[in-house]
């Protein structure tokens, strides 16, 4: 069984138990050639056991490709800290300094996403549109969403 199951055609869950920054594993690369074919307006939801590392060999083919593609990406990290996933990108080849200064590479905490009081999914909504006409206002071809949501399950 490889660690990746198709279930339809939006959705690939993934559970995924490697966690270092190291040569990817047949089926990590299988899952990178996945996650390279996904076509624009997908998603993917990533299931990791302890360590959200775990979720680098998706994570960082589907930054790779957004990147390689003049593409925005907007990380917000949760269970793990923006410095340890800089850290984890870094050691994959991704110049964050540089893609962050850009505007090309944006790292927020959940407290930097979140909008004060409870959610309201039509402000939330308005919110990715602003930054959705922002990326295509700085010139960049598409955007790209990479969300923890790992606050959901914890209440």
């Amino acid at each position: 069984m490889t660690p990746y199951e198709k279930t339809d055609s939006f959705v690939f869950y993934c559970r995924l138990n490697t966690v270092e920054c190291a040569e990817p594993s047949v089926a990590e690369s299988e899952l990178a050639e996945h996650i390279n074919r996904l076509p624009s307006g997908q998603h993917l939801c990533l299931f990791y056991e302890k360590d959200p590392a775990e979720q680098l060999p998706a994570l960082v083919p589907f930054i790779k490709k957004g990147l390689a593609e003049n593409e925005q990406i907007i990380y917000i990290a949760d269970d793990q800290t923006v410095d340890e996933l800089a850290f984890c990108l870094e050691q994959k080849t991704i110049d964050v300094a540089e893609e962050t200064q850009r505007g090309s590479l944006r790292l927020w905490t959940r407290s930097e996403w979140r909008q004060p009081g409870e959610l309201d999914s039509r402000k939330k909504a308005v919110q990715v549109r602003s930054l959705i006409q922002e990326a295509s206002a700085a010139g960049f071809s598409g955007i790209r969403f990479g969300i923890e949501m790992t606050h959901q399950f914890t209440h």
